[in-house]
C-alpha cells in the first residue's frame, strides 16, 4: 500500500482494532465494476476480548477468515477480508468469536 492512502485509513481507522495487511483491485469483465478488496488482520499484540462473556482472553485457539461486503468507496465497491480470532476463553470456558465492535454479530 502507497504510503498516504496507508496513513490515511491509519487516520481514519475505519475497522479498530484491525490492521489492512495486503489489498488488490479487481475489474469484473462482464459490467467493469471495480472492487477494492482489503485484507485485515488483528493488530499485532492486541488483546482478543471474549465475545461471550466480554472479558479478556489471551488464548487464540484458531483463526478464522471470513469475507464482509462493504460499501461503495470512491466508486469501488469495498470487501474485506478479515483474518478473526476464535478465543480460548478461561471465564467462560469456551471457544468463541473475539468479540468485533465495528461488526454485527455472524449468523
Amino acid at each position: 500500500m502507497t504510503n498516504i492512502v496507508g496513513q490515511l485509513f491509519k487516520s481514519l481507522d475505519p475497522w479498530p482494532g484491525f490492521q489492512i495487511t495486503s489489498f488488490k483491485i479487481q475489474v469484473s469483465p462482464v459490467d467493469g465494476r471495480k472492487t477494492l478488496i482489503l485484507d485485515l488482520r488483528p493488530v499485532e499484540g492486541s488483546m482478543p476480548i471474549c465475545s461471550r462473556c466480554r472479558h479478556e482472553a489471551p488464548l487464540v485457539h484458531s483463526y478464522v477468515s471470513r469475507r464482509i461486503k462493504e460499501c461503495s468507496l470512491l466508486g469501488y465497491f469495498v470487501e474485506l477480508n478479515v483474518t478473526f480470532r476464535r478465543v480460548d476463553c478461561l471465564h467462560c470456558k469456551g471457544h468463541p468469536m473475539e468479540a468485533v465492535e465495528w461488526l454485527a454479530p455472524f449468523k
